[in-house]
């Protein structure tokens, strides 16, 4: 399935602004008719990536 120019970009603001959100809160909080391997894909398009079931932004810096 895929989602709209609109979804993607609630996608993208959710992730800016819940960094510490999983894939699965992204699908539920958004009602997104796609599978998690979809989402992933998305986020790394966006150069958006995920450490620990975490998204990071590439230029943040991750402490651990």
């Amino acid at each position: 399935m895929k989602i709209t120019k609109e979804q993607r970009k609630a996608m993208i603001k959710l992730v800016k602004e819940k960094p510490d959100i999983t894939i699965n809160e992204i699908i539920e909080e958004l009602n997104l008719p796609i599978n998690k391997s979809r989402v992933s894909k998305i986020l790394l398009e966006e150069k958006m990536y995920l450490k620990k079931s975490k998204f990071v932004q590439q230029n943040e810096k991750i402490k651990e």
